[in-house]
């Protein structure tokens, strides 16, 4: 899925995304874990953190891609 979505963007949008992913995606697990006290939820809420910032790329994308240090946050309650 999320190669699927990647192939939408531009080339140097890709990279920024994979970029974010790398920086971002160890923290946001640990945080998630932490929150969900499940493995699976927490990949799934790291999942889904990416792939709404894909969706508003480029409400976002401006923004981000003139280096200001994106902080990504998010809370997923459990069902």
């Amino acid at each position: 899925m999320l190669f699927l979505v990647l192939c939408t963007f531009s080339e140097d949008e890709q990279v920024w995304i994979e970029q974010l992913f790398n920086e971002n995606h160890t923290l946001l697990y640990k945080v998630s874990y932490q929150l969900l006290q499940s493995e699976t939820d927490a990949e799934d809420a790291v999942a889904q953190a990416f792939l709404n910032i894909m969706e508003h790329f480029e409400k976002i994308g401006q923004l981000l891609l003139q280096r200001m240090h994106p902080m990504i946050f998010f809370v997923r309650r459990k069902r």
